[in-house]
């Protein structure tokens, strides 16, 4: 089965990242300008709010974040309504692990007459402080929708099936159909938090995800996961490690089972760059179904080995790219394969909570041996996936629902191999609302 791949999400240790370039964005006009203040401009006139602002977001901006919280101290000294480098103080004194002070600076801008967008940020930024001193984070969330598919059962396009290397024309049941799935999907994870702004963190996750077709029943799904581990941030970077289990079940059969681990390190390079690498390790134990009586044949370890950079060009956007090398060992050796993976997303927040997400993939997957009942030839598949996300909350009806988010997408894939079998195209579109908890 081929699913399309979510973009890739923000790290939990790249939280602190957005925060800065979100309330830089809230700078004076003279931001334009940090680069050109000097500590001797400073000496010279160490009373001047404005000069010590452009200069403590100047120190900021280059990773100096003392030299940045002590000049924003002069300047509030000498000008203590100005909340916009109040604010900024209190991210840095979070980011400093000075949890009281920043929530006695945050309190202080509860007042009325606030700008709606430093409001926000506030709250934002209130709402990880209360984290970090909760320790225990429980979230969740429970969604509902549905998925129009223009070829649900993957069939090949050519309309045929190669058999010991002879076109075969396929009936009606193999031939690309379309179909509609009512969809559904949970989510709930722990996290405990170790020591002071959330650095550290033990966590267990677990998700459930069903799609029930309307005719093409044979695709029905179930999946079941589990993932357990814990976060370790050290001075090279943050370090994950953790276990993970899955259960597929397909036309109401199980199908896959899959356990296994992986280990990975995050790295932030600078305010606005991230690298990754992660590897990961995982038995797939298939079963015969009566959909796929040989599926048997496919049992065996897969290994994946990526290498990612994330860049931060602004406070509401983000691009990823990644990528993979995979080997999948099987009971059959025509059904092991080596797989090349290059990823691309972004993500945007064109306003506050509004999120819109795209993202592209090729795989290229060369298998070891040939089918003997298929073809002569060794098979060699190129994968393209492509897809658009927009989702938001549903505040713009009422504030009532701040809970409920509501999300489109669109996905693409097309398979392009030597054998026909395995040459498709599909295009999904669908929808789906979201309730969201937080405890």
């Amino acid at each position: 089965m081929l699913t399309a791949v979510a973009p890739a999400a923000r790290a939990p240790w790249l939280r602190i990242v957005i925060f800065l370039p979100l309330l830089l964005a809230q700078a004076a006009p003279c931001a334009p300008s940090w680069e050109t203040v000097s500590f001797k401009q400073i000496l010279a006139d160490p009373d001047d709010p404005d000069l010590n602002y452009r200069y403590a977001l100047a120190q900021i901006d280059a990773g100096h974040l003392p030299l940045g919280c002590a000049a924003l101290e002069r300047v509030l000294a000498s000008d203590p309504a100005r909340v916009d480098a109040r604010l900024v103080y209190a991210s840095l004194l979070f980011k400093l692990d000075r949890l009281d002070e920043a929530e006695e600076e945050l309190q202080t801008l509860d007042v009325p007459g606030l700008d709606s967008r430093l409001r926000e940020a506030a709250r934002r930024l209130r709402r990880e402080v209360g984290r970090a001193r909760r320790r225990l984070l429980l979230r969740g969330r429970l969604g509902a929708g549905f998925d129009h598919s223009t070829n649900a059962n993957y069939g090949p396009s050519s309309g045929q099936n190669l058999f010991l290397d002879v076109p075969i024309n396929l009936t009606d049941e193999s031939l690309p159909r379309s179909d509609q799935a009512a969809v559904l999907r949970a989510d709930i994870e722990a996290r405990r938090f170790f020591g002071p702004a959330s650095k550290s963190s033990l966590f267990a996750a677990f998700s459930y995800y069903r799609a029930e077709q309307s005719r093409v029943k044979t695709f029905n799904l179930q999946d079941y996961s589990l993932q357990a581990g814990g976060a370790l941030a050290t001075r090279i970077g943050e370090i994950t490690a953790g276990g993970l289990l899955d259960h597929l079940r397909l036309a109401q059969e199980t199908f896959l089972r899959e356990r296994g681990a992986k280990l990975s390190l995050g790295r932030r390079l600078g305010p606005s760059w991230a690298v990754r690498t992660e590897a990961q390790g995982v038995y797939e134990d298939f079963s015969s179904i009566t959909q796929s009586p040989t599926a048997v044949e496919m049992r065996g370890p897969r290994y994946d080995f990526s290498l990612g950079v994330s860049f931060l060009p602004g406070p509401s956007m983000s691009l990823d790219a990644q990528a993979t090398h995979s080997l999948k060992y099987a009971a059959s050796r025509f059904n092991a394969y080596t797989r090349d993976s290059i990823g691309l997303s972004h993500s945007w927040n064109p306003a506050w909570e509004m999120v819109l997400q795209s993202y592209a993939q090729l795989d290229w997957d060369r298998y070891a041996e040939r089918d003997p009942f298929v073809s002569a030839t060794p098979r060699e598949d190129w994968i393209w996936r492509a897809g658009l996300v927009w989702g938001t909350p549903l505040t713009f009806v009422s504030v009532c629902l701040k809970d409920l988010a509501w999300n489109v997408r669109y996905d693409y894939q097309q398979s392009v191999s030597n054998i026909m079998n395995y040459s498709f195209r599909e295009n999904r579109i669908g929808t789906m609302l979201n309730y969201r908890w937080e405890l």
